[in-house]
């Protein structure tokens, strides 16, 4: 069960990676976007996606409550880097964006769009069902025997639900703005944050 669960995070994870070094690929099928969610089951808070270059840009700011302790963070994603932004502490951590040749093994050569897809087919994933998310129509995921789901839209992931050792945890897209420009300083690291840069050979289950 603990592999299917980080096969599907994992998959999630594929969501946000960008190849803005590759011409011609998307991470999305939406040029631009911005998408509010709500956090709710055992952490509770928002979020708010905004992307642009079919997901070549990204910014995503949540605040989420554990356990009665608030969490307010920033997760960047700028070409080939992601930016781990913490809005309280003013800290952050940079580490290079996986490459193309990375995600493509799980698409068997085909868009990245469709790289999440794959994996979930080759994890044991099955498409349930079809429904609707904040307007829009979702492919609805389930992983293996396990009560993880990902309803998927254009490749964007509008709900998640994470079943784990008794905590659920689901984020729902509640509204979608696909015509607003998005402002460029959405896609900037806040002023005062100190970053660190985070060697990815120093990970876990770096091979």
């Amino acid at each position: 069960m603990i592999r299917h669960l980080f096969a599907f995070l994992f998959v999630l994870l594929l969501a946000s990676i960008s190849q803005a070094q590759v011409d011609g690929y998307k991470r999305y099928q939406i040029e631009s976007a911005t998408i509010e969610f709500e956090i709710s089951g055992t952490h509770s808070g928002s979020e708010t996606l905004y992307f642009d270059h079919f997901g070549k840009r990204e910014a995503k700011f949540s605040t989420v409550t554990i356990m009665e302790l608030e969490q307010s963070t920033l997760t960047l994603i700028l070409g080939d880097h992601t930016h781990s932004i913490d809005l309280k502490t003013k800290r952050g951590a940079r580490m290079p964006t996986p490459m193309l040749s990375e995600l493509l093994q799980f698409a068997d050569g085909t868009d990245i769009t469709q790289a999440a897809v794959v994996m979930m087919r080759e994890m044991g994933g099955v498409m349930i069902e079809s429904e609707e998310v904040a307007g829009r129509m979702c492919d609805v995921w389930k992983l293996g025997d396990m009560g993880s789901r990902i309803w998927l839209w254009e490749g964007i992931a509008l709900k998640t639900i994470v079943e784990f050792a008794g905590m659920t945890i689901m984020v729902t897209a509640v509204s979608i703005d696909t015509e607003s420009a998005i402002d460029a300083s959405k896609f900037k690291i806040p002023d005062g944050v100190e970053m660190d840069d985070i060697d990815p050979a120093l990970l876990p289950g770096h091979e």
